[in-house]
């Protein structure tokens, strides 16, 4: 048996909901995919699961969400990890709905090693379940303007890590007072540091092009 975990979203609230799934273990899944990178972080897919509870997002994320800009505070106003529902409808198909107690089962699960194929797709990290799902606008991804680090919701001290969908960090960078500051880093699925860029304030200062040993 395997513990997973996704996004979907609350119609009632209109907000995102974390959804605990049991994934068993005669289930189909592409857990066993080759080039994963870090299993932890990764993303998958199953053919059949049972839904084991839907609440609020965790509390660290809340936290995390209040120190950044107004629209990710909007997200995170009212949440409570504690509070349960019993419902929740898929973002991507919003008629397939989630029910507690449900156990599912998909018919044109595709046996293959593509992570975006058919299938109920789950991580088993909760917190990067939800930055994938909700935080994968802001402050994850940033854009790079010319010279200027423009982000649609920063956060106000820290270091922010994207992940691709084999589980290697594809980007990291660090705030100071809601600015981009220090240095960000670029990396490939196969976790080798390609590029540093160094900041101060959100200005780009200097940018190194790097082949350096996997991430760890």
């Amino acid at each position: 048996m395997t513990i997973g975990y996704k996004i979907a979203h609350n119609k009632q609230t209109d907000s995102s909901v974390l959804v605990t799934l049991e994934i068993p273990q005669d289930a189909k899944t592409n857990m066993n995919r080759p080039n994963i990178f870090c299993a932890q972080k990764a993303r998958y897919r199953c053919n059949k699961c049972k839904v084991l509870e839907i609440t609020d997002l965790t509390q660290s994320t809340i936290a995390a969400a209040r120190l950044r800009g107004p629209e990710a505070q909007r997200s995170a106003k009212g949440l409570d990890p504690e509070k349960k529902y019993s419902k929740a409808n898929s973002y991507f198909y919003p008629d397939f709905v989630y029910t507690v107690g449900q156990e599912i089962l998909v018919q044109d699960y595709q046996d293959k090693d593509d992570p975006f194929a058919n299938g109920i797709h789950f991580f088993l990290d909760k917190e990067v379940a939800i930055q994938y799902n909700v935080f994968r606008d802001f402050p994850w991804t940033f854009i790079y303007n010319n010279t200027v680090a423009v982000c649609k919701n920063p956060i106000q001290n820290g270091t922010c890590i994207e992940y691709y969908e084999n589980g290697a960090v594809s980007k990291e960078f660090t705030f100071n007072d809601f600015k981009v500051n220090n240095e960000s880093r670029d990396y490939t699925k196969d976790g080798r540091l390609t590029r540093i860029y160094h900041w101060k304030d959100n200005i780009l200062v200097k940018t190194e092009e790097i082949s350096g040993p996997p991430y760890i």
